[in-house]
C-alpha cells in the first residue's frame, strides 16, 4: 500500500508530468516493436537517481523493490513494470 504522506508521493503531485510527456516524447520514438519508455518514467528515475546518488543498477533495483519509489515520482504503467522486470 502506498502512503500518501510519503515525501516522494507528495513530490509527484507537484511535478508537471505533462511537460515531460510533451517535451520528451520525441526522444522516445516507437514506430515498431515494443512500446517506447514513458518520458515520465525516465524523468522520475533520473530525478531519483540524482537525488539519492544511485548508479543505474541501484536505481532500477530500488524502483522494482520499493512501492513508493516505483509509484512516485516515476509512476510507470503496468506494461512498463512488466517490460522492466521481465526483459526480452
Amino acid at each position: 500500500m502506498i502512503d500518501a504522506r510519503h515525501e516522494l508521493v507528495k513530490l509527484a503531485t507537484l511535478i508537471d508530468w505533462d511537460f515531460f510527456e510533451r517535451e520528451w516524447v520525441s526522444f522516445f520514438p516507437s514506430h515498431q516493436g515494443r512500446p517506447a519508455t514513458s518520458p515520465r518514467l525516465v524523468a522520475g528515475l533520473m530525478y531519483l537517481q540524482h537525488a539519492f546518488k544511485l548508479s543505474d543498477e541501484a536505481i532500477v533495483a530500488r524502483w522494482i523493490e520499493n512501492p513508493t519509489t516505483s509509484t512516485s515520482p516515476a509512476r510507470p504503467s503496468s506494461s512498463t513494470v512488466h517490460r522492466s522486470t521481465h526483459p526480452r
